[in-house]
C-alpha cells in the first residue's frame, strides 16, 4: 500500500511541478504567481511525503501498521480543520471540495 500511494504522490508532484497552471485551471483557481508559487511549494511537500513512503517500505509490518495509523489520523485531522477553514470564510466553491479530498 505504501509504493501505491508513493507512486500516486509522485505523479501529482509531477503535475504540480511542471504544469502548476493546467492544475490550477482543473480547481477553477487563479493564476497569480504568489499561487504558482504556493503550488510548485506543495508539489515539494508531496514529493516528500512520497519518498518517505518509499523508503518506509521496508519496515516491519507492526511499524508499518503504527505508520498507517498516524498517516490516517493526520489525513482525517486535516481534512476535517480545512473543512472549517473554507465553510467558516465562506470560500467553498463549486469545486471548493476537490482539494480537501
Amino acid at each position: 500500500m505504501f509504493i501505491i500511494n508513493a507512486v500516486v504522490l509522485a505523479i501529482f508532484w509531477v503535475l504540480l511541478m511542471a504544469l502548476p497552471e493546467f492544475v490550477l485551471t482543473q480547481f477553477e483557481a487563479e493564476t497569480y504567481v504568489s499561487t504558482l508559487y504556493a503550488v510548485r511549494f506543495i508539489g515539494g511537500a508531496l514529493l516528500m511525503g512520497g519518498l518517505l513512503l518509499w523508503f518506509l517500505q521496508d519496515i516491519s509490518a507492526k511499524k508499518q501498521k503504527v505508520v498507517a495509523f498516524l498517516l490516517l489520523a493526520g489525513s482525517v485531522g486535516g481534512f476535517v480543520m480545512g473543512l472549517l477553514g473554507m465553510t467558516s470564510i465562506g470560500v467553498l466553491r463549486a469545486n471548493g471540495w476537490i482539494p480537501l479530498v
